[in-house]
């Protein structure tokens, strides 16, 4: 755990015990810390940040997570990833063109991942910064699941990196002070696969400095594909009626290994985020879409001709006032009113 970490909790009273420190980096590496009268625990480095009144709604998410791979979304491994991924990183470097371009370089530029996962986003923003300036930065990434975080650590310490750390903790509840963050991200599945999917932007609002920046995406419940799907199937364009104003569906993910995993999920539609957006304390600045022309196949690891010219057209288009808001995913960049 790096000892960083500590200036973001919101503890008004703050105790360490620790029981054991990394042999190379000297870092506490299991014991716990008092915080406001809450114990979280550290181990093996890691720092598990849920209350213990969450810990039994935390486990039902961590149980589906944990059954996935830590690491299954690389980009060198699919190009329908890949074409994903370049999204994702135009997200990031838009976000970071807002929060640098006035910023003092002595200034420590802080910024926390939701739902990161093993942590990509992290080091996508890591390559951004440290290729655009000379700004000093920390990267906090949390997710819920103890897998992944284990696997992303043991990257980080491997390469001993100093300002960049991952830690468990939820979402809806961030055990971080007010106005702590330059930069929040919130990236593929971060906030589709909660039931307090509104709470999240109320914390993430909270905890975000004056005019701080989140970036985030969600699935699109009028993704082009989908509909054009629908309409030439009578049954499933009956069901989707019947399943549109239900705000969750399961959406049923493959195992590498065999079995799947059934992950509640909600889609959002263009209104319904800027509603949120607005009665959570955001002022949108951006949106653009991710698989709107190229549609999305996850199954498959090569996109054809054909496809490869949908992705080079996507990416040039995605931002324009047709497509921004009919791909899978609906991209966003948003301000702290």
């Amino acid at each position: 755990m790096k000892p960083w970490i500590m200036r973001f909790l919101d503890c008004k009273e703050l105790r360490m015990r620790i029981s054991k420190y990394d042999n190379i980096s000297g870092e506490p590496f299991s014991g716990y810390i008092i915080c406001n009268n809450m114990r979280y625990y550290i181990r093996r480095g890691i720092l598990i940040l849920i209350p213990p009144t969450r810990i039994t709604t935390c486990n039902k998410l961590r149980g589906l997570y944990e059954a996935l791979p830590p690491a299954p979304w690389k980009a060198f491994k699919n190009e329908f990833v890949r074409h994903m991924r370049l999204s994702h990183l135009r997200l990031i470097k838009e976000c970071l063109s807002f929060i640098l371009e006035k910023n003092n370089e002595s200034k420590i530029v802080s910024i926390l991942a939701i739902g990161c996962g093993w942590g990509w986003e992290l080091w996508a923003t890591k390559f951004l910064i440290d290729s655009m300036n000379n700004h000093r930065y920390l990267l906090l990434g949390i997710d819920i699941a103890g897998k992944p975080i284990k696997y992303g650590r043991k990257l980080i310490v491997g390469r001993g990196i100093e300002n960049m750390d991952l830690a468990i903790s939820p979402a809806e509840k961030l055990p971080f002070k007010s106005e702590s963050f330059d930069l929040i991200l919130g990236i593929f599945g971060a906030l589709d696969h909660s039931r307090a999917y509104f709470r999240i932007f109320k914390e993430v609002n909270r905890v975000l400095k004056r005019k701080g920046v989140f970036g985030f995406t969600v699935l699109n419940k009028f993704a082009l594909d989908w509909m054009l799907k629908v309409i030439s199937k009578p049954k499933l364009f009956i069901k989707t009626l019947i399943k549109a104003k239900e705000p969750f569906t399961r959406v049923t993910i493959p195992l590498p290994k065999g079995g799947r995993v059934r992950i509640p999920t909600h889609y959002y539609n263009p209104i319904e985020v800027k509603k949120i957006l607005r009665l959570s304390g955001f002022k949108l600045i951006k949106a653009f879409s991710i698989f709107s022309l190229l549609l999305m196949n996850f199954k498959r690891s090569k996109l054809n001709r054909l496809e490869k010219v949908l992705s080079k057209l996507e990416l040039l288009l995605c931002e324009k006032p047709f497509f921004r808001y009919i791909g899978r995913y609906i991209s966003i960049i948003a301000r702290k009113a």
